[in-house]
């Protein structure tokens, strides 16, 4: 058996090449009599049939045996497919199945094999896809994004309002106006010496504005990185 569908469900179908077992026959003679041998073949007294088809003909081959079980001879007898099932309407390359219904009740006719598996894909998939239960549901609900984790494709994108300007803050950390302190005068002893902050005071605002401008690139890496 090969793969194949009925009417959409995949089932299991007879391949390219299949053989059909025939009957046989015994050749039979009164009491205390030789039997004629079959067909003419001498020493035959039982013959077996088997037909093998393909898509376009049937091949019948004869096989002659004598008393202990021995071939003497063989035939055969080539045919179109199309003749041979007109002679051999039930032979199972020939029947033509069918297979209807609805999930509660389905029909089939044709090889007992085929229809037993068709029903069952078919009873399957009525299972699957037309009987809801918790799991379906569950299922159904995860693919379109009802019921999904946070950052799943299925689901809608959140969206966050956000105001950079409330969330900057440039407040000097050790207080002041920011302005350029003034210089400062330390008694040592009987003498005194004075730091010039007011000298210093052009260098340190160009390196607190190259830190500021740092600090806002930074936190602007932070918020759009991705």
């Amino acid at each position: 058996m090969c793969p194949g569908t009925v009417n959409g469900t995949s089932v299991c179908v007879a391949c390219k090449d299949t053989t059909i077992p025939g009957p046989s026959q015994s050749a039979s003679a009164p009491t205390g009599t030789t039997p004629a041998p079959i067909d003419g073949v001498p020493g035959a007294v039982s013959a077996t049939k088997e037909t093998k088809c393909t898509q376009s003909d049937c091949t019948t081959t004869t096989t002659y045996r004598d008393a202990s079980g021995a071939v003497v001879g063989t035939k055969s007898d080539t045919k179109e497919q199309l003749s041979f099932c007109k002679e051999n309407p039930d032979a199972p390359i020939c029947k033509r199945g069918s297979f209807g219904g609805a999930c509660a009740a389905t029909t089939c006719d044709g090889d007992p094999v085929q229809c037993a598996v068709a029903q069952e894909v078919y009873k399957r998939n009525c299972e699957l896809f037309d009987t809801k239960t918790p799991l379906s549901e569950a299922g159904v609900a995860a693919a379109s994004g009802e019921a999904s984790p946070s950052g799943h494709p299925g689901a809608a994108p959140d969206v966050m309002s956000m105001d950079l300007s409330a969330r900057l803050n440039s407040t000097p950390i050790f207080g002041g106006s920011g302005g350029c302190p003034a210089d400062m005068s330390i008694a040592m002893g009987a003498a005194s010496v004075t730091l010039p902050f007011s000298k210093m005071c052009g260098v340190l605002t160009i390196l607190g504005q190259i830190i500021t401008g740092l600090s806002y690139l930074f936190a602007a890496f932070i918020v759009f990185r991705k």
